[in-house]
């Protein structure tokens, strides 16, 4: 296990003339604000570049510059360079890209979840800090690659989401400092809060109502469940990527020291863990499911009955409490 320095990072992808960008299934602002960001400034370096992503790109991250040219399928041929962000392990790619990655001559894994298994040839891993945006700003300055408006928006939106908008234990002076930076790049804050909290459908709006009345609380209240399974989606028309922030609004609620949102699509359940404070590490509950995230948000992904998740989860959670 290593962990290399900015300069060697950059050195690697400043001599590359094509590659692929690539983060995990479920993407949310970190993931995608990543890989564009820190393509986009390749690609103005002269690089070809190719964004990938298991789902494509997903309607509700639209505004992050770069966003609509991910493509859901591995190019043929795969670049000799693979570049993986915000991803603990390689599995997190998705069974449709692993493969095509795994076999890519060099991968770099830039990342900072505590539970990275540190799988490329070169690791940036910066455990703890805010966001893996945070941590392609400070390889961008590292390889005096110019932050556009464009860039910089993809990056503040990346650390916006994955900080909570900067409410979490991670975010640290520096955070703010790198934030600074790039809206004086021309990144505009309103108008990324309003892509990530503002831009939410109709359908959206009648999902999330229907699973928040359906809420359930366990430990005393200490704990909070919230269930969207097929028959919600299709009463309201979303999307899975409508859930978002419908954990967090569980976790929010006066009491609750850890939530959870269980969500069915295509005979999977998908499972988010959220808490509040230092005290309860919800990583230790992910990686008990073969997943993993932070100590304050992860996940992981099963595929058996709910009655059966439903149980264990509870008793992994208990032991945290």
């Amino acid at each position: 296990m290593k962990d290399h320095g900015l300069a060697e990072i950059v050195n690697v992808l400043k001599g590359a003339a094509e590659l692929a960008l690539i983060s995990h299934y479920n993407p949310d602002s970190d993931a995608y604000g990543a890989i564009c960001a820190l393509g986009l400034a390749l690609e103005q370096h002269g690089a070809v570049i190719h964004l990938l992503g298991q789902e494509g790109a997903l309607r509700r991250y639209l505004f992050i510059p770069g966003v609509a040219r991910i493509k859901d399928v591995p190019p043929a041929p795969f670049p000799p360079l693979a570049v993986v962000c915000d991803c603990g392990d390689l599995r997190r790619v998705g069974k449709s890209f692993q493969a095509a990655v795994e076999q890519a001559p060099c991968i770099i894994n830039i990342d900072h979840h505590i539970s990275n298994e540190y799988f490329g040839h070169y690791n940036l891993v910066r455990e703890g800090v805010s966001s893996t945006c945070e941590i392609i700003y400070d390889l961008l300055e590292a390889a005096k690659l110019e932050i556009t408006p464009q860039i910089a928006t993809g990056l503040l939106a990346g650390i916006m989401g994955d900080s909570g908008s900067f409410r979490y234990a991670s975010v640290t002076a520096e955070t703010f400092n790198v934030a600074a930076e790039l809206v004086r790049c021309g990144a505009k804050p309103e108008e990324v809060a309003d892509g990530l909290y503002s831009n939410n459908t109709l359908a959206a709006v009648r999902l999330h109502a229907e699973a928040l009345a359906g809420l359930r609380m366990h430990f005393e209240g200490r704990v909070c469940e919230v269930l969207v399974d097929e028959a919600m989606f299709k009463r309201s028309g979303a999307q899975p990527d409508d859930t978002d922030l419908l954990v967090e609004k569980a976790r929010d609620i006066q009491g609750v020291q850890v939530a959870f949102l269980v969500q069915a699509w295509e005979g999977i359940w998908r499972v988010s863990l959220r808490s509040r404070g230092e005290a309860q590490n919800v990583a230790e509950v992910a990686r008990s499911f073969k997943g993993g995230g932070h100590k304050n948000a992860a996940g992981f992904r099963w595929g058996r009955e709910l009655e059966e998740l439903r149980a264990r989860l509870l008793e992994e959670i208990r032991k945290i409490l």
